[in-house]
């Protein structure tokens, strides 16, 4: 128990990767080669892109929503969805939509 302690204490558990430079203060970055080929750089930017979507997505569409309700001359379209939610709202609950 003792070494245990002592173990997380003494941050053997980090990574050797994390040394820091004692010339900048910094950690070292390593950049990708730069003939990557297109297919694996577009890969990249598609993880990219769909990790910010699951983390900007909610503010963005809502902030959208009520710039349409309130700002423009489209407040059909946002009415239109809040109505859709409002009759939508327990269908999960229920067990979903039945498939006819």
């Amino acid at each position: 128990m003792w070494q245990l302690r002592r173990s997380l204490w003494s941050h053997d558990f980090l990574p050797h990767t994390l040394n820091i430079d004692s010339r900048t203060g910094s950690l070292p970055i390593k950049f990708a080669p730069l003939f990557i080929p297109l297919e694996r750089r577009l890969q990249t930017l598609a993880a990219v892109f769909l990790v910010f979507l699951c983390i900007f997505s909610q503010v963005t569409f809502t902030s959208l929503l009520v710039y349409c309700l309130f700002f423009t001359s489209y407040k059909w379209i946002p009415l239109l969805y809040l109505t859709w939610m409002a009759v939508d709202w327990d269908v999960g609950e229920t067990g979903g939509r039945e498939i006819a």
